[in-house]
């Protein structure tokens, strides 16, 4: 599971988190994006002990960080 927290995200931050969402945001599809007060511009990536913080926003960043712990977790160590 990767979660994403976000504020004010900027336009292509909003871009990309509106098509994570639709790629991964079904039901047990392993992305979940939450809003998070006080962030302002910055995105936090979160996979259980591991984090990416994009500010600037970094879309290939992002995209790598959720491929490599998306459904990779304690409960599905290999996908």
């Amino acid at each position: 599971m990767v979660v994403i927290y976000y504020d004010k995200p900027t336009v292509p931050a909003a871009e990309a988190l509106d098509h994570w969402a639709d790629l991964f945001g079904a039901p047990w599809s392993g992305v979940v994006v939450a809003p998070r007060p006080g962030l302002g511009e910055t995105l936090i990536l979160a996979a259980w002990r591991r984090t990416l913080t994009l500010n600037p926003f970094d879309g290939d960043a992002g995209a790598a960080f959720i491929d490599a712990y998306r459904g990779r977790g304690p409960e599905h160590p290999v996908r």
